[in-house]
């Protein structure tokens, strides 16, 4: 015979809700500051603090000939580079400034609750440096995910490719707030809760009568 309680139901609901919601999917990063360096590791010394700025997920930020112009009021952030001078970000489907090709999919990210982790594709993150661009983005960079905070940090580096740094090695840190979006329950949940929900009715209406 067919039985099934209160218990179970909620349990299953609840192990369906959990899963719907371990992940989601970012809608911009509020960062606080980083650190940026160049040959040497955060925290090896000589990096250069990046201020506080947004990146928006979908979307690329910045514009590669208004940079290349010098106004780099449209970029993210810019911050000094030591007496190399000022360094801008910005992200753009495609770069070839200065011989340099590079770029990719607007910045995307997921979290993970569970887990812990933020998981960000800047493939299209580029520098801009003295009319030069340098993609110095990455997929795939994991860091840390507070889910009930939405603190985060990252950290990557990439290898300079052509330009006046080609073969050089950029440090890259960022920390802040992530906002997320809310993934509903799929619907095809609800309704086996609801379709469990139902048999739980049905048996209790048949102990009752007989």
């Amino acid at each position: 015979m067919f039985n099934i309680n209160t218990f179970n139901i909620n349990f299953i609901v609840l192990m369906l809700v959990s899963t719907a919601v371990n992940s989601a999917p970012v809608t911009s990063l509020d960062v606080s500051g980083g650190f940026f360096n160049m040959n040497a590791p955060i925290e090896a010394g000589g990096e250069s603090p990046i201020g506080a700025f947004t990146m928006d997920m979908g979307s690329y930020q910045g514009d590669e000939t208004a940079l290349t112009g010098g106004d780099v009021s449209s970029g993210y952030v810019t911050w000094a580079f030591g007496f190399f001078g000022d360094m801008t970000g910005f992200s753009a489907a495609a770069s070839n400034l200065n011989g340099v090709i590079g770029g990719g999919p607007a910045p995307s990210g997921v979290t993970d609750d569970v887990a812990g982790t933020i998981t960000l594709d800047l493939s299209s993150f580029f520098v801009s440096w003295k009319a030069s661009s340098f993609n110095l983005g990455m997929a795939d960079i994991v860091g840390t995910y507070d889910a009930i905070t939405g603190a985060f940090t990252v950290n990557w580096s990439k290898q300079y490719v052509g330009g006046a740094f080609d073969g050089r090695t950029s440090y890259w840190e960022l920390s802040g707030t992530a906002n997320v979006s809310a993934i509903p329950v799929p619907a095809a949940a609800w309704l086996f809760c609801s379709g469990l929900i139902g048999l739980v009715s049905v048996a209790r209406c048949r102990k009752f009568k007989y």
